[in-house]
């Protein structure tokens, strides 16, 4: 079967076998679902993952992943296999840092801990008792100037020795002698561990609103903005995530003062009863001079895991709260995607909305492409005029299309009320049958301005340009969505608080998702939707120079086109020509089987649902 030959084909790029990190990676996976949990469950998204991660690291696109190779990554989920690939991505991102702690660590438990990890500050701790002092660092002035010194602490922590060797006495000077010993107690992985668990149970967040006299009126207006977080405190594991957000925003914008509250004193405790307990530190120093590891103890926390604990807290918590808005944009855009297409195809006057400007008119044919503009101004005394002029835009309308009613377009921005009820006067006034559908237009005047909508109505003017945007969402929402920038579209919140760079690229990804679940016709549709079909993002122009197409198996013949992009979209590009497979979502590797299918049953092409 292609499973079992793909599955031979590939080997993973990594240095680690799909096994263990399918082993790794399952408790992740199982808590992006809410379904119930068994070990059953759990064996099989294991085993799922484990032949999945081959595929992902093979260049496979998703969208080819999920749909025609369901046998292989089943039970995983659509979400589940973008999270994976997510995982796989960081940790290929980490081979040059895993390789140099390999060479360090010979403990075969913390060696599968750092062959499967996928966070860097995870590594960074394990690699911290290795990595050389940095440049101009305290530790390195101690280098230069008490090297025996540095020999001396270095043998006093070994983990093969028990400190007896060593003269604690005649060691040199104090003050450097305890900043050794913080560095050693700070560079401990299970100390670092403990701190961020710790952390995580005790951390409080305060901030104040800045209270700066030298700030003008400008700067006073933003800080008002964050009133609601002045004298503000809580606890920094449960923050909500716009809380976060906002926080961090009016820190960046230096609105706001934030700072930690941790009790010190129970921090350090803990940290002292595990050196003791579990034998972290040296048998000396805990039994003979517990005032040195004690003093060790305070300089490692307040100059080192205090800050280091607290910056990775707030940031893994500034993480999640993002990936959580970034989920929520790409939920709503992925709704607004795939709204089904207005059916049957009719004409539509699209009107978007406005005052000053006037309301601005396109009348659309059953195809979207433009017959008529116009703008209308209504305010001033010239609302018996508009009224005429809209009159005459309905009644175009309505002769274009096969019925008596006439489809209004509406944009839902500024005006959009009092347009409604100037289109229902006169309908109302000359008996026209109409049918207003009110439409989301934002993101609409930003694609007008934009060079794709330039070279496509090169003549046209960009409030225009809008109003042809907003009739074409009614008709295909897909097909015109697609073309505007994602963050542009109001489906979210939060949009100026999350990373540019991530969001963009998770909601590209939404859209290639998107046109794959309905395919496209490779001969006719838009440069900008046939670079959302999965492979084809930095090939779409070659194809658009070279069709028609007469089948699938042409698309070979486009320079940069290799067998894996046709792997990848052959199945989401239809094509009618001379192979009737080529119309249908079929991949084409499954053709042969089709066929066979067709003969064996008796079936017709066009009779199969």
């Amino acid at each position: 079967s292609y499973q079992s030959k793909s599955l031979r084909s590939m080997s993973t790029s990594s240095l680690v076998h799909p096994t263990l990190l399918a082993k790794a990676w399952t408790p992740q996976l199982l808590t992006l679902e809410s379904s119930p949990l068994s070990s059953s469950i759990s064996r099989q998204i294991c085993k799922a993952t484990e032949r999945t991660i081959p595929l992902l690291e093979d260049a496979s696109s998703i969208p080819f992943v999920c749909r025609y190779r369901t046998d292989v990554i089943e039970p995983l989920t659509t979400k589940q296999v973008h999270f994976l690939q997510s995982l796989v991505s960081k940790h290929n991102s980490l081979t040059s840092l895993r390789s140099k702690l390999l060479d360090c660590i010979n403990d075969k438990t913390v060696q599968e801990q750092i062959l499967t990890s996928t966070s860097k500050s995870e590594l960074d701790d394990l690699y911290a008792p290795f990595k050389p002092p940095s440049k101009g660092s305290i530790l390195e002035r101690i280098q230069k100037e008490h090297p025996d010194l540095v020999d001396a602490v270095d043998l006093l922590w070994s983990k093969d020795n028990d400190g007896g060797s060593v003269n604690l006495s005649k060691l040199g000077p104090r003050e450097p002698l305890i900043q050794l010993l913080s560095a050693k107690i700070a560079q401990e992985p299970k100390i670092a561990l403990l701190v961020m668990e710790e952390l995580k149970k005790h951390c409080r967040v305060s901030t104040k609103c800045s209270t700066d006299d030298k700030k003008d009126n400008k700067d006073a207006a933003e800080i008002s903005k964050y009133l609601n977080y002045d004298d503000f405190s809580g606890h920094l594991m449960y923050l909500k995530d716009h809380q976060v957000l906002a926080i961090r925003r009016g820190v960046k914008q230096k609105a706001l003062k934030m700072a930690y509250d941790i009790d010190a004193q129970k921090m350090e405790g803990c940290i002292q009863y595990h050196l003791r307990n579990d034998r972290l530190a040296p048998e000396i120093l805990i039994t003979k001079r517990r005032d040195l590891l004690n003093e060790a103890v305070h300089d490692a926390w307040t100059r080192t895991l205090r800050r280091r604990g607290t910056t990775r807290l707030w940031n893994d918590k500034c993480k999640e709260a993002q990936e959580r808005a970034c989920q929520v944009f790409e939920d709503n855009l992925k709704r607004a995607l795939l709204a089904p297409p207005r059916m049957p195809l009719s004409p539509v006057l699209s009107l978007d909305p406005g005052f000053q400007a006037g309301i601005k008119c396109a009348i659309l044919d059953a195809n979207g492409d433009v017959m008529k503009l116009k703008t209308l101004k209504f305010l001033g005394g010239k609302r018996d005029d508009a009224m005429q002029t809209l009159k005459k835009l309905l009644l175009e309308t309505q002769k274009m299309g096969d019925s008596s009613e006439v489809l209004v377009a509406l944009g839902n921005g500024h005006g959009s009320q009092e347009c409604r009820v100037l289109v229902e006067e006169t309908s109302r006034d000359n008996n026209l049958s109409i049918e207003i559908e009110l439409v989301n237009e934002a993101g609409a005047s930003v694609w007008s301005v934009t060079e794709a909508a330039k070279e496509e109505f090169p003549n046209e003017q960009p409030a225009s340009i809008a109003a042809i945007s907003i009739g074409r969402r009614l008709q295909n929402a897909l097909h015109e969505l697609v073309k505007v920038p994602p963050r542009s579209l109001g489906l979210g919140m939060y949009q100026h608080d999350l990373s540019e760079k991530e969001l963009d690229e998770k909601l590209h990804l939404t859209c290639v998702d998107a046109v794959a679940t309905v395919g496209v016709d490779a001969n006719t549709c838009s440069i900008d939707i046939l670079r959302k079909v999965p492979g084809l993002t930095k090939l779409a122009e070659k194809i658009i120079k070279v069709r028609p197409l007469k089948q699938r198996q042409d698309l070979l013949k486009v320079s940069g086109l290799g067998p894996k992009s046709f792997e990848n979209c052959g199945a989401f590009c239809r094509i009618y020509g001379v192979e009737p497979l080529d119309a249908t979502m079929v991949h084409p590797e499954s053709y042969d089987l089709a066929r066979w299918l067709l003969k064996e049953f008796s079936w017709r092409l066009d009779e199969v649902p």
